[in-house]
């Protein structure tokens, strides 16, 4: 096995290296105990499910925006586009960042995906808004966000754990 089992060490190679991995994350599994890579994200995903709000919100700030696929070669202009339109998502929801499992899909595809959902939800603000340009930080739809948002970043680990398990039968 070549993968570590010790989540110190195996967290940060299956979420991004947050704080919160060692001060909230780590405390809360059961001591010394291993995990198979696949068998700690589901784990994992519970608990960061069960922090506080602000806590959650803190943790998916730690993704960053906008990143190719590898080998990918993207277009200025969809690059541009995909600035234009994490910088719109913050807008409607302050504090969280947009988060999508990109499952090697195109930047561009990344893209059309986020104008659609942004789309959506300035269609939600004009009927239920009153007016408003942003979703409130702790409203049903800015939790509901932070929802959606966990289940992708489990995606995202899930896929990252898989790999690993894959390329540990490989060598």
């Amino acid at each position: 096995m070549s993968y570590p089992t010790n989540p110190a060490i195996l967290l940060p190679l299956l979420f991004e290296n947050h704080p919160l991995l060692s001060t909230h994350l780590i405390p809360s599994l059961p001591p010394n105990t291993t995990y198979k890579p696949t068998t700690l994200v589901p784990t994992s995903i519970t608990i960061i499910q069960s922090w506080p709000l602000p806590l959650r919100a803190s943790f998916l700030h730690s993704h960053p925006t906008h990143r190719s696929s590898r080998g990918e070669a993207c277009p200025p202009e969809v690059v541009e586009t995909l600035k234009v339109l994490n910088a719109r998502y913050e807008d409607l929801f302050p504090g969280l960042r947009y988060i999508t499992f990109v499952n090697s899909r195109s930047r561009s595809a990344i893209a059309s995906e986020l104008e659609s959902r942004i789309k959506e939800w300035e269609a939600v603000l004009r009927e239920e808004g009153k007016g408003k340009e942003r979703f409130e930080v702790e409203s049903e739809r800015w939790k509901g966000e932070v929802e959606r948002a966990v289940r992708e970043v489990g995606l995202i680990a899930e896929s990252r754990a898989k790999k690993l398990e894959s390329e540990d039968r490989i060598s």
